[in-house]
């Protein structure tokens, strides 16, 4: 509801690790929930006008991807995402919610 709350976005990056177990459900589950295309293990992220260039590594093999905006992606433990096209943005890169006890970025 919150994500809702925020209003339109293009992108929404999520953690794989939790405190209490390592399934990496949160951000597929979220994404199901938002009825968002996403991607998993997220290695480096790029975007092009309204596509954003995903690579990963899956089993092994490494896959490039385009995905449409809007889109969720998981982003791999040791992964990097480059965001350079969006240091030059006017509008805020990030939008973050919090309550009590949680951690704002």
């Amino acid at each position: 509801m919150g994500i809702r709350k925020i209003g339109p976005f293009d992108l929404i990056l999520c953690g794989m690790r939790t405190a209490d177990s390592d399934t990496a459900q949160v951000g597929p589950q979220l994404a199901e929930e938002l009825d968002l295309p996403h991607v998993t293990r997220v290695e480096m992220l790029q975007r092009t006008k309204n596509l954003f260039r995903v690579e990963r590594v899956s089993d092994g093999f490494r896959e490039i991807l385009e995905v449409s905006a809007p889109a969720l992606f998981t982003i791999a433990s040791k992964g990097i995402v480059h965001l350079p096209a969006w240091s030059k943005s006017k509008r805020p890169l990030l939008n973050t919610l919090s309550s009590p006890g949680t951690w704002k970025i």
